[in-house]
């Protein structure tokens, strides 16, 4: 099993909880596409990655969900 040591931190708006979630698509050329996001539960604020990728593989998984949950708990 993997665990994911990133805690997120609280919506920067409203304070509340965020989720994650995963999404892959094809386009219309084929490509499969992965967005990772992570979103506010209770107001709807969202940062996401989204990349085209050859394949579906566990390791880019990683990378995509570290850069969204990055971007998420980056505060200026």
């Amino acid at each position: 099993m993997i665990t994911i040591s990133t805690e997120l931190k609280p919506c920067p708006f409203c304070g509340g909880q965020p989720k994650t979630s995963v999404n892959y698509r094809q386009c219309g050329g084929g490509d499969l596409v992965l967005e990772f996001a992570v979103m506010c539960s209770h107001c709807g604020v969202k940062r996401s990655i989204t990349e085209e990728v050859e394949d579906a593989s566990f390791g880019l998984y990683i990378d995509i969900m570290d850069k969204a949950m990055e971007l998420w708990n980056g505060r200026v």
